[in-house]
């Protein structure tokens, strides 16, 4: 997969070009209008191949281009058709010559408009995660497939919650991977114990049932933990989620309808 940015190639496990920094994540616009993301490619694949997407979802790249439907984008083959060709004949229009003065004045116009929408676009569309944040979610996405491997060499099962860090680490081969840069002196993540020891193929909702969190970003929910932390990014957490992929959730008064804690 090419950077859409500076078109240098980019592993499909990353969510940012390692040349120039720019945001390679897949986002997802569901059939209902949900946007959802970024994912990696590998994700968007192993998606496709579970069929959680279908021909009314659409997809696009680190918030760049037009949303395609999801099982076209990702097609070794694809191309984006051509528009088709029109049978209307155009009836000819004599051109009248303009001064330079009123091309001068019309080019300065467009420029100007030009600007705007610019600076508008740019102010209205979400930021993709930077800094901390990205990095937030790359260990998140490194431990989650240290898990998912730990699954997969044991009949499909998680590992007990006493015992997820080694059994990540030992897969993710990395062991800052473990630590929050936004709070590198505190526990960086905490693990779902209610999956302690379950299926995979039984948690009915992978894409919402929460895997992995921000340590202490339990605390401020009703009935969890009273001892939870602040938010470390944006005024919110980053979680990891049982079908592989990340995203960044904010903190609300209570728990998000469509996040499962419970498989």
């Amino acid at each position: 997969m090419k950077c859409p940015s500076c078109g240098t190639q980019v592993p499909v496990d990353d969510l940012d070009c390692t040349q120039c920094g720019a945001s390679v994540g897949w986002w997802i616009r569901t059939r209902s209008g949900e946007e959802l993301g970024p994912y990696t490619f590998l994700t968007m694949q192993e998606m496709l191949r579970r069929r959680q997407l279908g021909p009314l979802d659409r997809v696009r790249i680190g918030l760049i281009g037009e949303w395609t439907p999801a099982p076209e984008v990702l097609r070794p083959d694809f191309q984006r058709p051509a528009p088709p060709p029109t049978a209307v004949e155009r009836p000819v229009v004599r051109r009248t010559r303009r001064s330079p003065t009123v091309l001068l004045v019309l080019a300065g116009a467009a420029v100007v408009a030009l600007g705007g929408a610019v600076v508008a676009y740019r102010s209205t569309r979400p930021r993709p995660p930077r800094g901390a944040d990205a990095v937030c979610l790359r260990n998140l996405a490194s431990l989650g497939r240290g898990l998912q491997a730990y699954a997969d060499e044991h009949d499909g099962t998680l590992p007990p919650w006493q015992s997820w860090g080694a059994a990540a680490l030992v897969r993710a081969g990395d062991p800052s991977a473990f630590v929050c840069p936004a709070m590198p002196h505190e526990p960086g993540y905490a693990y779902n114990a209610a999956l302690s020891g379950v299926a995979v193929i039984v948690v009915r909702r992978p894409a919402h049932c929460a895997l992995l969190w921000d340590a202490g970003a339990m605390g401020s929910f009703p009935g969890l933990s009273p001892t939870g932390q602040g938010p470390r990014h944006r005024g919110g957490d980053n979680w990891a989620f049982v079908d592989g992929h990340v995203a960044w959730q904010a903190r609300l008064p209570a728990l998000p309808e469509d996040l499962d804690l419970q498989p």
